[in-house]
């Protein structure tokens, strides 16, 4: 895979990678229904711990608003965050540097300092993209630095972004209580997440950025638009 960084495959070699990952991602992502319906079923009791059946975005949101916010946004947010690194370009990878900065701050606000002192939303977010600005100047000024250390530990940030993707979606599900059966619940739910991550890691190396955003947007839309349309809680 690292090699595979300066690859220049044809558009149909580059297509043919992307429908091929796109059935592959489909098949984990039937597969990882497939045991969350049994889970609910022979472990939960018909209800599976913090399942996102728990939440209408379409109600809360509204429908359209829902879609282009499920599968445009969050697809191009998340692949420029945790994929964008591996890049030679200064600005893509100072942006994506910033957006992983975002969610890591995210994370350590709403997950840690939360559950020590209560904090609005509307502050916690405040407080964030304030930081965001001086951030993206230090990852520009230092990129020579920051490519030298991604090109050295290419393989080891591979794994640290697949990571931090699947973490990140651990935000779609509301943490009331903690306890044996909702850890069980969270592991069974997040189960398929590293997978897809690698998928979306091995076409964008392979591919380049805009495919792996391109198979990341196809994959929510097949999997996603009917679920909103039908108006079920996903």
């Amino acid at each position: 895979m690292i090699h595979d960084l300066v690859n220049k495959n044809s558009f149909h070699i580059k297509l043919s990678l992307l429908i091929r990952c796109f059935f592959l991602a489909l098949l984990i992502k039937i597969g990882a229904s497939i045991v969350i319906i049994l889970a609910e079923s022979f472990i939960f009791n018909g209800s599976i711990p913090l399942y996102r059946n728990q939440i209408q975005l379409s109600e809360q949101y509204g429908l359209y608003f829902s879609i282009v916010l499920l599968v445009f946004i969050f697809p191009i947010l998340e692949e420029f965050g945790f994929r964008g690194w591996f890049s030679e370009n200064r600005l893509l990878t100072s942006i994506s540097l910033t957006i992983s900065f975002f969610y890591f701050l995210h994370i350590i606000i709403n997950i840690i300092l939360n559950k020590v002192v209560l904090i609005d939303s509307a502050y916690r977010f405040a407080f964030i993209f304030s930081i965001l600005p001086f951030a993206f100047y230090f990852f520009y000024r230092n990129f020579s630095i920051i490519r030298t250390a991604i090109v050295l530990r290419h393989s080891k940030l591979i794994i640290v972004s697949i990571t931090l993707f699947s973490c990140v979606h651990l935000f779609n599900f509301p943490i009331t209580t903690v306890n044996v059966e909702t850890v069980l619940a969270m592991i069974i739910i997040l189960l398929p997440y590293p997978f897809s991550g690698f998928i979306y890691t091995y076409v964008r190396i392979r591919n380049g950025l805009a495919w792996s955003i391109a198979l990341h947007i196809l994959n929510n839309s097949f999997i996603l638009i009917p679920v909103l349309l039908l108006g079920k809680k996903i």
